[in-house]
C-alpha cells in the first residue's frame, strides 16, 4: 500500500495531525509497513493538492502542525485503491493492509 492511501487510511478513523497519522500507521502497521517522515509529508501534501484532505487546524503553519480531515472525494480514493489489485509501492504485506481496512468494502 502506497503512502497517500495509508494516510487516508489512517484518517479515515478521524482528524489527525501529521505526526497523529504517522503514529497510527505505526501503530497498527508498524510490524509489515512503515512510513518514514519523508514520505509522509510529501504524501500529504499530494493529498491536498488532490481535495482529498482538508486541512482544519494550524493551515497557516508547517505540515507538521496542521491537523487533517478525509473528504468525500479522499474517501471514494481509499476505496478506490483497497478494490485496485495493482499496486505500484509495495509494503511488506498488502494483503494485511487491506484486510485492517476491509471493514470500509461493501459485503
Amino acid at each position: 500500500m502506497d503512502a497517500r492511501t495509508l494516510c487516508l487510511a489512517a484518517l479515515s478513523y478521524g482528524d489527525a495531525s501529521g505526526y497523529e497519522t504517522r503514529k497510527r500507521i505505526s501503530d497498527w502497521f508498524g510490524h509489515f509497513a512503515r512510513i518514514s517522515t519523508g514520505a509522509l509529508y510529501p504524501a500529504l501534501g499530494a493529498l491536498l493538492a488532490r481535495d482529498h484532505i482538508v486541512c482544519v487546524a494550524g493551515g497557516d503553519g508547517p505540515l507538521e502542525r496542521r491537523t487533517y480531515r478525509l473528504t468525500s472525494s479522499g474517501a471514494e480514493a481509499l476505496l478506490a485503491a483497497l478494490r485496485d489489485g495493482r499496486e505500484t509501492e509495495r509494503s511488506r504485506s498488502d494483503f494485511l493492509a487491506k484486510m485492517f481496512f476491509a471493514e470500509h468494502l461493501d459485503s
